[in-house]
């Protein structure tokens, strides 16, 4: 009897190494009488997992249901490529040569580009462009529900410090496009500064920058562990990483740990990534890491006034994990100060109904 639940163990399957291993998993899945238990992130290992099956001609009942999960992430894949594509067409007439991330990055490291599935648009540009590009991408249809562009014209001290994106949204074609000007508070200021020294041109799309090999590396071990309740992927993003690029530089990846403050999720997704026999090719041993000090902490459930005010307590410390992570190099006084002004901008949100 299977312990975990039924995205895991796809995930499972698609990390598999031989075709026996990967049959005696998949034993399971077939004296299961439907697949309803699959939930979001399992459902976006289907494209790579039913490449898996046709390479080992392996037949299923539950063929049908595979294939209109499999259809669905290839229409929207393929839209989100499309909607990229006139993104950035939009954004050089404007003289903004944007900073591909994460999935529209990463896919182009995949044989078939509906292997990697994409749910969002992730672009980087420089802060002082991001007014110009709200206002070009809202021509391309994109919507700014939660008043990004409001609460930037307003207050852009605040936003630099304290965001890192703006949400937009396409409704005709269904499309989320997150447009930043910083990674996300995972990344100190030295490492993001130290990433936008080094990048790349995107290797299928005109005009547009990615980073380098070994920062997508790091960064998906970080923020894919971050996400793992949302995104399975990133264990396969590793594994094709290191195919696709033979020569990952241990030293620089170590040098961007040792950097940034965030250490937790690095060094939990490592230890992910070795305990499923996955070759991260930087042979540490994760016994070795610091105590990890940046855990978010989850918030309790309940409507009780003794759980309401637990949950206001883990709020704040939240918000201080993530002044530690921002400003780690800045005296204690200072990242008060900051706090102070983080929960302010928090009360400015809430305020303009932005998030």
């Amino acid at each position: 009897m299977r312990e975990k639940n039924l995205d895991l163990y796809l995930l499972d399957l698609c990390l598999c190494k031989t075709k026996n291993e990967f049959i005696k998993l998949w034993k399971y899945v077939e004296l299961l009488d439907d697949l309803d238990e699959l939930g979001g992130r399992g459902a976006r290992l289907v494209p790579y997992l039913i490449s898996i099956l046709k390479t080992y001609n392996i037949s299923s009942k539950h063929n049908k249901r595979l294939d209109v999960i499999n259809k669905y992430w290839w229409f929207k894949t393929n839209i989100i490529i499309n909607e990229l594509k006139k993104a950035c067409t939009v954004l050089n007439k404007i003289n903004i040569k944007p900073v591909l991330f994460k999935g529209v990055s990463l896919y182009t490291n995949y044989d078939k580009v509906e292997y990697r599935p994409m749910s969002d648009i992730d672009i980087l540009v420089d802060f002082k462009d991001v007014i110009p590009a709200i206002k070009e991408l809202k021509k391309l249809g994109y919507n700014d529900p939660k008043k990004s562009l409001k609460i930037i014209q307003k207050h852009p001290k605040f936003s630099y410090e304290f965001h890192h994106n703006a949400d937009l949204f396409n409704e005709e074609k269904n499309v989320a496009l997150e447009l930043h000007w910083n990674i996300n508070h995972l990344i100190d200021e030295d490492l993001f500064k130290l990433m936008m020294n080094d990048l790349k041109e995107h290797k299928l799309i005109e005009n547009a920058l990615v980073p380098n090999v070994d920062f997508e590396f790091y960064l998906s071990i970080i923020h894919g562990y971050k996400e793992i309740h949302h995104h399975s992927n990133w264990p396969i993003d590793i594994i094709k990483l290191r195919e696709k690029h033979k020569t990952i530089n241990r030293d620089k990846i170590i040098e961007y740990y040792k950097i940034n403050k965030c250490k937790y999720h690095f060094e939990k997704g490592v230890e992910f990534l070795e305990n499923h026999s996955i070759n991260t090719g930087l042979n540490i041993n994760t016994t070795d890491f610091s105590k990890a000090d940046t855990k978010e902490i989850p918030y309790p459930k309940g409507n009780s006034i003794f759980i309401r005010l637990k949950r206001i307590y883990f709020m704040a410390k939240n918000q201080w994990i993530d002044i530690n992570n921002m400003f780690f190099k800045k005296p204690f006084f200072i990242r008060v100060i900051k706090l102070v002004r983080y929960i302010s901008f928090k009360i400015i949100i809430k305020l303009n109904n932005i998030d």
